[in-house]
């Protein structure tokens, strides 16, 4: 319900800017069609869409990506073998060993040490969800307290 109603605003709030920009004589934030005051074209309502998809995915990545950037010692963005077991363990802390390393061998199959983040989040996606519950449970219980790491 919450998208839903996001999705609803920003979407008058695009077609408001564009009828505004028209009355202006500019074109609008996206079209340049003459249409009724208020609409959004097809073409319109689908960039609008990507974007609220790719802010949401952006926001439900950020603690991962914190977390990535705060194991990652050389910043480089490229961890290491141990970085990416360090990574996992504070991920998943339920897997073991044996586990970690064949996630290590589907992220890294050549041996290079080197796992980028675009890997890290391929690889853990599953994890990375199971995670962000865990962190939702608790920030609730502790009423915004505790962030979860």
């Amino acid at each position: 319900p919450e998208d839903s109603l996001t999705l609803g605003k920003l979407i008058r709030e695009y077609a408001a800017d564009d009828a505004r920009a028209r009355a202006a004589g500019r074109s609008g934030r996206y079209s340049t069609q003459d249409e009724e005051e208020g609409s959004v074209t097809y073409a319109d309502l689908v960039k609008i869409l990507l974007d609220f998809q790719l802010r949401g995915h952006d926001r439900f990545l950020m603690r991962f990506r914190e977390l990535f950037q705060s194991i990652d010692s050389d910043g480089d963005g490229v961890l290491n073998e141990h970085e990416f077991k360090t990574l996992v363990r504070r991920v998943s802390p339920a897997r073991d060993e044996e586990e970690i390393n064949e996630l290590l061998h589907q992220v890294d199959p050549g041996n290079t040490a080197r796992v980028t983040f675009s890997d890290s989040v391929t690889v853990l996606s599953p994890d990375i969800v199971d995670m962000m519950i865990v962190v939702a449970r608790t920030v609730t219980q502790t009423d915004g307290s505790d962030d979860g790491w």
